[in-house]
Parts: C-alpha cells; sequence; structure tokens
C-alpha cells in the first residue's frame, strides 16, 4: 500500500514578496513551522515558487534519486556561476566521475594528516582561553575553519596565506551567492552598488588566489599531503584525470564550503 502524503501553500504570503520577508524576519522559526502545513509545502519567495521536502521519507527520495532531483535552481545556479561546476554544485551527469577522481584524496591513509592539521589549529586556538573569558563564537569559528581548511586544501601555501582577507573574502561571496538566490534578478545584481562592486571584486581575488596555488603546485610538482596535490596526482588506472578547469572548481567549492558552512554549524 503506497502511503498518502499532503501537500499545502505556506500561510502569510504577501503580494508581489510571498513569504520573503517572514523568512528574512525569522528564517529558522518560518522553516521550522512548515511541517505543521503538510508533507510538501509551497513557498513563494518574490517571483519564485519553492516547494519545501517536510516528510523524511519524501526526503529521502529527494537526497537518493538524484538524477530525478537534479541540482537545479537558483541557488545551485549562482553557486556555479561564482564556484564553477565543483562536486557540491555539479548536475548528476557530472557527479559520479567527479566523485570518482576526488575521492582518494578522502582516502583512510590521508585522514590522519587531515586530523592532525584540525587538533593543532584548534590547540592554538584555544590555548589562550580562561574560564569566565568572554568569547565571539562565531568569529573564532570562522577563524578556525578557515586555518583548517587552508592547511587540508593546499598545506604548503597556509602559512603565508593572508587567513583574515580569506575569511572575509569568502564571507562576502557567499553573502552574494544568497542575496542572488532569493532575488534572481539579474539587471538589480549588474548595477555598480557597493555591494555588487564588492562581490565582483572578491568573486576575481578568489579566483586567481585558486589559479595561483594550482599553478605553484605543478610546479613544485610534490605531495604535500593535501588535497590539492591528491587533486593534480595522475590516476592510478593511468586514464584522464580531472581538467584544470575541473581542479580550479574542486578548489574553490571546497574553500567557500569548508570555511562558511562548517563555521556556521560550529557555532
Amino acid at each position: 500500500m503506497n502511503p498518502t502524503y499532503t501537500m499545502a501553500q505556506a500561510p502569510g504570503a504577501l503580494p508581489v514578496l510571498g513569504h520573503a520577508a517572514a523568512f528574512a524576519r525569522r528564517p529558522l522559526d518560518f522553516i521550522r513551522e512548515l511541517p505543521d502545513h503538510g508533507d510538501l509545502v509551497r513557498v513563494r519567495l518574490g517571483p519564485l515558487t519553492a516547494h519545501v521536502v517536510c516528510h523524511p521519507d519524501l526526503l529521502h527520495r529527494v537526497l537518493a534519486e538524484d538524477r530525478v532531483f537534479d541540482k537545479g535552481g537558483p541557488v545551485f545556479e549562482t553557486f556555479r556561476k561564482t564556484a564553477g561546476n565543483g562536486l557540491l554544485g555539479c548536475p548528476a551527469r557530472d557527479h559520479r566521475r567527479q566523485r570518482r577522481l576526488v575521492q582518494p584524496a578522502f582516502h583512510r591513509s590521508r585522514l590522519p594528516g587531515y586530523s592532525a592539521a584540525m587538533a593543532e589549529e584548534i590547540a592554538a586556538l584555544t590555548e589562550p582561553w580562561r574560564p569566565g573569558q568572554t568569547l565571539d563564537v562565531p568569529a573564532l569559528m570562522y577563524r578556525l575553519t578557515t586555518a583548517v581548511t587552508t592547511r587540508c586544501l593546499f598545506a604548503s601555501a597556509a602559512q603565508a596565506a593572508d587567513l583574515p582577507s580569506l575569511h572575509e573574502s569568502v564571507d562576502i561571496v557567499t553573502q552574494g551567492i544568497a542575496r542572488r538566490a532569493m532575488l534572481p534578478v539579474p539587471a538589480l545584481h549588474r548595477l555598480p552598488t557597493p555591494a555588487n562592486r564588492r562581490y565582483q571584486r572578491t568573486q576575481r581575488y578568489l579566483r586567481h588566489l585558486t589559479d595561483t596555488l594550482i599553478d605553484s603546485y605543478r610546479t613544485q610538482g610534490t605531495d604535500q599531503g593535501d588535497l590539492l596535490s591528491m587533486l593534480l596526482a595522475p590516476q592510478d588506472d593511468g586514464g584522464p584525470g580531472l581538467t584544470g578547469t575541473e581542479i580550479h572548481d574542486q578548489i574553490l567549492t571546497f574553500l567557500l564550503a569548508g570555511i562558511d558552512t562548517t563555521a556556521i554549524l560550529l557555532s
């Protein structure tokens, strides 16, 4: 017997804005209340219509049947324009091949090196902490994830990296992606506003940084025990590896996701 699921429209939509104002004011409460209305809830965010999956069985189908529920829509489209066609944002037709080529970087033989880097950065961050001290937890977690991510991605350049600037750049880009996904009106984001110029400038900086690191690693030609070294290494089966563009996109994807998403979770 097939289960029956309910579909509903989220209440409280405003003309033109839809549910965007309510979502912007209290995003966690808004999402938390959606299951009260149905298993699959329709939400309007300005000109966009989104369907929020609120039942675990339906959520499992969305996650497991990636060829049916492919990665698309304004969030992924905006992410791909910024970070390229990396593992996080690529469509199903590219995902299996990319996953196979990236997977050796996460082989269990590599994990002790990553774990040691994480432990060292955690110890360096927490050593000055004292009982009763007031801490800015979000700022500290961003500092930690920036240090850990850079060491695991490109260990040989991590010490020379300007971590505060890198953290700020990732923050600018991720906020810009969110704004463009929530308000997908390209003409607005082409206006020469300070925020748009800062976003475009930061995009160029991150792309240049990534290209410079890849060129440096190619010149050195040695395994630094990090993710970039593995992505550049020849395939064991002698088959074609990732292209230069794909390596660039993977590094930029891991940089954005490793710093911002992880810091938010830890905070």
